[in-house]
């Protein structure tokens, strides 16, 4: 993909890593909650199922947004590098691995969303304590969309952060398995 284009669709690039700056977090937090639960207070035990359900409501979300048909989605991306001269084959394969990624993530948008953020009724609000699992609930979609927005991009993008300057830099994708 020429530099113009990628230029253009930072915000795809700032998207993908917001998603996994979520995913990471969800990750983190989750997994280390059994533990933490027996040392800590029910006031804690609060504050972690919200800042949980509030992380994967971002990562859906963030799921959504790459779906969606604005400026930071991976289809407007693919339209994009659609226009670039380069072998039909690849662009067929691109189209195909972006409509398997919509079609998986269309069960947990109407899913999750519905449930957990937008649609739903008063009485049918869920149990703050019904957490989704990162491996079963959210890592292959995570994984694809990541996929996806690198063929599309046209090469692997190092997603991470450095939390100071004597800290290893934390790599987003090999933290979450996403290789």
């Amino acid at each position: 993909m020429n530099e113009q284009i990628q230029k253009s669709h930072e915000s795809v690039r700032n998207e993908v890593y917001q998603l996994l700056v979520s995913a990471y977090c969800y990750n983190r937090k989750f997994g280390s909650l059994a533990e933490r639960i027996k040392k800590e207070s029910r006031a804690f035990l609060l504050e972690e199922v919200t800042a949980l359900r509030h992380l994967s409501n971002g990562i859906v979300l963030h799921l959504c947004n790459l779906d969606d048909d604005d400026g930071w989605s991976l289809r407007t991306l693919r339209k994009a590098v659609a226009k670039e001269p380069f072998d039909d084959s690849a662009k067929r394969a691109i189209k195909k691995y972006l409509k398997k990624l919509r079609s998986n993530l269309n069960n947990l948008k109407t899913k999750h969303r519905n449930q957990f953020i937008a649609h739903r009724l008063a009485d049918e609000y869920p149990d703050p304590f019904e957490l989704l699992d990162f491996r079963t609930e959210f890592k292959a979609l995570v994984q694809q969309a990541v996929s996806v927005f690198e063929k599309l991009w046209g090469k692997p993008v190092d997603f991470g952060f450095y939390p100071g300057s004597q800290d290893r830099f934390i790599n987003f994708k090999e933290e979450l398995d996403l290789s």
